[in-house]
């Protein structure tokens, strides 16, 4: 029998048996828009330029445009168009993922996979391989960072102190030996079943003891080892961390893979591909580069959590003015615009131009890198770009910027949040019957309050221990 395997997105009119099989295979069920967007930049290196053949299903909607996969890259054969297309649930792509992967090795016991899921979702590695009885030499794991939660996990745990760091790990490596003794006696690993030691919503704190202890399990993170110990003061008594992660690296099994370092390693062929991978459209910014002004982005979060909007808008409106920039709106990839409710006219009204929100915020400035600034909730988009891109941050005081830790913080150009008629410092400015937006500029001590119900802002400037009115 002859099998015609097409790229893009299955149609079902027939279905007929056969046993297909490679000898090599990468497989990638992924969730959330980080591990995607990292996977989708090192494409190439993934697949040994296109030779392996990738197989992926993601758990957000059109992604990728599906009609413009590369040579050997397909969608899941298991899974319709319709799944592939919708915000499917994520247990149905693990445990139809685990499946498939449980076929191909008992149709060609010698396959190889080498699996990709997201670290903060890991558990669906342990259903696919040691649930099924997959021995560790026929797959290779690597957990794809989801973002800042890496690493807060991993400091959480794991403080500099010698002591702390060693009875911790113990304390973990000795739950995650049990954990997988007992996956592999129940042949599964699901969410929401408390009979396992670790419960699989809590294993996304173990990436560090899983890269540590697994000969086959990498784990790939987009910050520098800064964020995971300060490689400048270490003082004695706080050495073993350092030393076990350095030696991890050194191995390749913790990565530091930037999204800007990924992007900036391809070569022009390579940026085509991942451009029309993401389906972009180049008229998004037609109108800020017809009248040669920047685009400001403005960036969302999700639905529930967009506080204060139409006040910050207005505000950082007023603040960056209409001579320089257009506004666009960037909603976050799990609340695409045209799926919320009269989310697209109220942008609208806002004067804001929206963008697609299913394309990862960082490769909008890495394909438009002299265009774009942006400003909006904090993200870890910012971790990306450098000093003229970023804007300001909303529903964050510069005191509370300045004592986070965030690797960006010194790009910022100004802080967005609701300020109070009771401030000793501020506070007589402040109308306490209207909405008022205090806007702190980071690298001066100006601040700027912008009253939202009389539109207006004024500039205050901080003179002999008090704040004035800018003359």
């Amino acid at each position: 029998m002859t099998v015609k395997v097409s790229r893009g997105l299955r149609t079902d009119s027939e279905t007929t048996t056969v046993k297909a099989y490679a000898d090599e295979y990468n497989i990638a069920p992924l969730t959330a828009t980080m591990p995607v967007t990292l996977f989708s930049l090192n494409l190439k290196e993934i697949t040994e330029d296109y030779q392996i053949p990738t197989f992926v299903w993601f758990k957000r909607s059109d992604v990728w445009n599906y009609n413009n996969l590369p040579e050997n890259v397909y969608t899941m054969p298991i899974a319709t168009g319709e799944q592939i297309r919708g915000n499917t649930n994520q247990r149905e792509i693990y445990e139809e993922t685990s499946a498939w992967i449980k076929e191909l090795y008992e149709i060609n016991p010698e396959s190889h996979f080498n699996l990709y899921y997201n670290d903060y979702y890991a558990y669906g590695w342990l259903d696919a391989t040691i649930a099924n009885g997959i021995p560790a030499e026929n797959y290779d794991v690597t957990l794809l960072s989801d973002g800042s939660a890496s690493l807060v996990y991993f400091n959480e745990n794991f403080t500099a102190d010698d002591e702390q760091y060693t009875t911790r790990y113990n304390e973990m490596l000795a739950d995650y030996t049990a954990l997988k003794e007992q996956v592999a006696e129940k042949g599964y690993y699901k969410e929401d079943d408390s009979s396992f030691v670790i419960d699989a919503g809590e294993l996304r704190e173990y990436a560090y003891v899983m890269a540590k202890e697994e000969e086959n399990v990498y784990w790939w993170l987009t910050a520098t080892r800064n964020a995971i110990y300060d490689i400048n003061n270490v003082s004695e008594g706080e050495t073993q961390k350092k030393t076990d992660v350095t030696a991890l690296e050194g191995t390749g099994k913790i990565v530091s893979k930037s999204l800007s370092t990924s992007f900036n390693a391809m070569d022009e062929e390579q940026k085509a591909v991942v451009k029309n991978l993401f389906n972009f459209d180049g008229s998004y910014f037609a109108q800020a580069e017809s009248e040669g002004k920047q685009a400001m982005i403005i960036l969302g979060t999700w639905q529930t959590y967009e506080y204060n909007f139409e006040s910050y808008v207005d505000a950082t409106m007023a603040y960056y003015g209409n001579e320089d920039y257009v506004y666009y709106y960037k909603g976050h990839p799990r609340n695409p615009t045209q799926t919320v409710d009269g989310k697209m006219e109220y942008l609208n009204e806002l004067g804001l131009t929206d963008v697609d929100s299913t394309i990862p915020a960082e490769l909008f400035f890495f394909y438009f890198p002299d265009l774009l600034v942006c400003t909006g909730y904090d993200s870890s988009t910012y971790g990306s770009l450098n000093d003229a891109q970023s804007g300001a941050l909303w529903n964050i005081t510069k005191s509370s910027l300045e004592s986070s830790g965030k690797a960006y913080k010194d790009n910022i150009d100004a802080c967005f949040s609701i300020a109070s008629s009771a401030n000793d410092q501020y506070g007589s400015f402040v109308n306490s019957e209207n909405e008022t937006v205090l806007i702190e500029e980071t690298k001066s001590t100006d601040i700027y309050l912008y009253d939202t119900v009389e539109r207006t802002l004024i500039h205050l400037v901080y003179t002999d221990g008090v704040y004035q009115e800018a003359v």
